[in-house]
């Protein structure tokens, strides 16, 4: 399955990451937390993968960590990194504060 596909209705967050990404090992707990405490849904894909990178990077993804917030299938808001405050980011993303 394509990451196109698996995006195509998906309303949540897709997550970009790589095993070496230690932003993204950071990152992963907040949103672990964010996504239970709201009820969002997450997907990640791991650009490491050979059948994920050429589709990722197609889809202008550069760097992880990256996520990317989707209403049945079309993207609202993308963040790239982490930050300080990167549960109130991703809260931002969603638009809950």
């Amino acid at each position: 399955m394509t990451i196109k596909d698996s995006l195509e209705s998906f309303t949540g967050l897709a997550k970009f990451t790589s095993d070496g990404c230690a932003p993204c090992k950071v990152q992963q707990p907040i949103l672990e937390k964010v996504c239970a405490d709201h009820s969002v849904s997450y997907i990640e894909f791991n650009i490491d993968d050979e059948d994920i990178r050429p589709e990722a990077l197609s889809m202008g993804i550069k760097s992880v960590p990256t996520l990317i917030f989707l209403m049945d299938g079309v993207p609202q808001a993308i963040k790239v990194g982490v930050k300080d405050d990167e549960e109130a980011k991703i809260l931002g993303m969603l638009s809950i504060s």
